[in-house]
C-alpha cells in the first residue's frame, strides 16, 4: 500500500527551493510568450487583491502539481505541472540572477523546450525590464501571497492516478509515455546514447506510437494468445516491459537477450535500448507495409483497389475488417519476411469476410472472430493469429482454408455485394448466377 503526503498549501519560493527534477517521460515544455503573459497578469491581480483592507492574509494559488519520490532518492520527479513549474522558474531567476534549482539544471535536448525557454526567457527580461517597480512585490509575492497544492506520492502508478482524477484540463500520461520512463531507467548506456534513442523516439509523432501499440502490437500480442483484446492502458505496460538485467539466470532471459535486436511481436524483448528500437522497428514496417498495398503492384491491385473504394471507406465496420487485415499482415510478415501471393490474399479474404458475414460489425465481433470463437455465425472460425504464431513457415499459412461462399450465397447485408463478389474472384470462385 503506497503512502503518500496529503496535499497541502506551500509558497511558490518554497515549492521552486524543493529539489524537483523532470522525468525523461515528459513531455516538452510547450509554453509561449501568451502563457507567460497571462501567468505575469495573474500574478500582479493576486499582488493587487493582497492590499485591499478586507483581504487581510489574502493567498492566490498558482495551480497544482504532483510530484513522485522514490524510497531510495532525495530528488521529486514532476509529474504534473511541469509547464508551470519550469516558467515559474525562469521568472525566479530574471528576479534574482543567482537563483538556481535542478529545474532550471535539466539539461532540455529536445529544440522544442530549448526554442521556448529561451523565448520565454527574453520575453520575461523584456516585461521586467518595463515593469521595474514590480519586482520587489513579485519577489515578495512568491514567498508570502502564491501558493501551490503539492501532493508527494511514494508510489508512481499512484501518481498518474492522482494525475488522471485530478488535472481535469490536461491528459492522462499514455502507456507508451510510461514505458518511456521504464525503459529509460532501465539503459545502462551513456547518456549521449539516451539522448540518441530519446531523439529517434521523438521523431515518431506520439499519434502514431500511441495507434501502433493501441491498434496493432497490442491487439496482435492477444489474438496471438486466442485471449480478446481490451484497449491498451497503463495497466497493460508489464507485457512491454521487457527481461532487465536481473532475470540474466534465467535460461528464457539469456535467449531473449542473445536474440536481440531480432523482434518478434509475441515475444518479450530485452528491457532498456531495445524496447525503443522495437517501436522504431514496427511503425517502419507497417508503414513499409502500407506502402507496398497502396501501390498495388501485380496480385496487390485488387486488394488496393477495394480498400480505396470511397463507398467501402464510409462504414465504421469496414474500417475494423482493414484494421484486423492490417495487424494479420504485419504478424504474418513480422514472423516470416515474406509477401506470398497466396498467403496475403488468403489473410485479406479471411479479413474481409467478417464484414461480409455481420450486418453490423463492432470490435466485439472483430474480437471473437480473431481468436477463432465458433457458433458465431462466421463463415470462418479460424484463430488466425494463434495460426500464425504456431506456423512454422508461410507455406503453412498459404495453405490455410479459407472458406468465401456463404450460405445462402449473399452477404448479410446487400451493401456488401460487391466486396462479396471481390472476394469471390480473388479466391477463384465463379458466379454461377452469371
Amino acid at each position: 500500500m503506497s503512502n503518500y503526503i496529503p496535499e497541502k498549501p506551500v509558497s511558490v519560493e518554497e515549492l521552486l527551493n524543493k529539489p524537483i527534477v523532470i522525468p525523461d517521460y515528459q513531455r516538452p515544455y510547450k509554453w509561449t510568450r501568451k502563457n507567460v503573459s497571462d501567468l505575469l497578469e495573474d500574478i500582479c491581480t493576486a499582488i493587487a487583491d493582497s492590499k485591499r483592507p478586507d483581504y487581510d492574509g489574502f493567498k492566490y494559488r498558482v495551480g497544482s502539481v504532483i510530484l513522485y519520490k522514490s524510497k531510495d532518492k532525495e530528488e521529486l520527479e514532476v509529474v504534473d505541472g511541469q509547464q508551470r513549474l519550469i516558467t515559474l522558474s525562469l521568472i525566479k531567476y530574471e528576479l534574482d540572477l543567482n537563483f538556481r534549482n535542478k529545474i532550471l539544471e535539466h539539461p532540455f535536448g529536445d529544440s522544442e523546450s530549448q526554442s521556448n525557454i529561451f523565448d520565454n526567457d527574453r520575453f520575461i527580461r523584456e516585461w521586467l525590464s518595463i515593469n521595474k517597480g514590480k519586482k520587489k512585490d513579485i519577489l515578495y509575492a512568491f514567498d508570502k501571497i502564491l501558493e501551490a497544492v503539492v501532493l508527494e506520492v511514494d508510489e508512481q502508478t499512484e501518481a498518474f492516478q492522482l494525475f488522471d482524477s485530478q488535472n481535469t484540463r490536461g491528459r492522462a500520461l499514455d502507456p507508451h509515455d510510461l514505458l518511456k520512463a521504464y525503459h529509460l531507467r532501465e539503459m545502462s548506456e551513456f547518456d549521449f546514447e539516451k539522448a540518441n534513442v530519446i531523439k529517434r523516439w521523438e521523431d515518431i509523432s506520439p499519434s502514431k506510437i500511441r495507434g501502433l501499440f493501441s491498434d496493432y502490437l497490442y491487439r496482435i500480442l492477444k489474438w496471438a494468445r486466442k485471449e480478446k483484446a481490451k484497449p491498451f492502458t497503463a495497466q497493460d505496460i508489464d507485457e512491454y516491459k521487457g527481461v532487465n538485467s536481473q532475470s540474466l539466470s534465467y535460461t528464457y532471459a539469456q535467449r531473449v537477450y542473445k536474440a536481440m535486436p531480432y523482434f518478434q511481436i509475441d515475444q518479450p524483448i530485452s528491457a532498456g535500448k531495445d524496447f525503443f528500437l522495437m517501436v522504431e522497428y514496427y511503425n517502419d514496417l507497417l508503414q513499409e507495409l502500407k506502402k507496398e498495398i497502396s501501390k498495388g503492384e501485380k496480385f496487390l491491385q485488387i486488394i488496393k483497389e477495394c480498400l480505396e473504394e470511397k463507398e467501402n471507406q464510409r462504414s465504421v465496420g469496414f474500417s475494423y475488417a482493414v484494421n484486423l487485415f492490417y495487424c494479420a499482415l504485419l504478424f504474418y510478415y513480422d514472423r516470416f519476411h515474406s509477401l506470398d501471393e497466396m498467403a496475403v490474399k488468403k489473410l485479406f479474404v479471411w479479413a474481409m469476410m467478417i464484414r461480409v458475414d455481420m450486418n453490423y460489425l463492432g470490435l466485439g465481433s472483430i474480437n471473437n472472430y480473431a481468436i477463432g470463437s465458433e457458433d458465431r455465425g462466421y463463415t470462418n472460425n479460424i484463430p488466425m493469429f494463434f495460426k500464425i504464431a504456431t506456423a512454422r513457415s508461410h507455406s503453412e499459412i498459404a495453405s490455410l482454408r479459407i472458406d468465401v461462399v456463404r450460405e445462402p450465397d449473399k452477404p448479410g447485408s446487400d451493401k456488401w455485394q460487391g466486396l462479396y463478389e471481390t472476394l469471390k474472384g480473388l479466391m477463384g470462385v465463379k458466379d454461377e448466377r452469371n
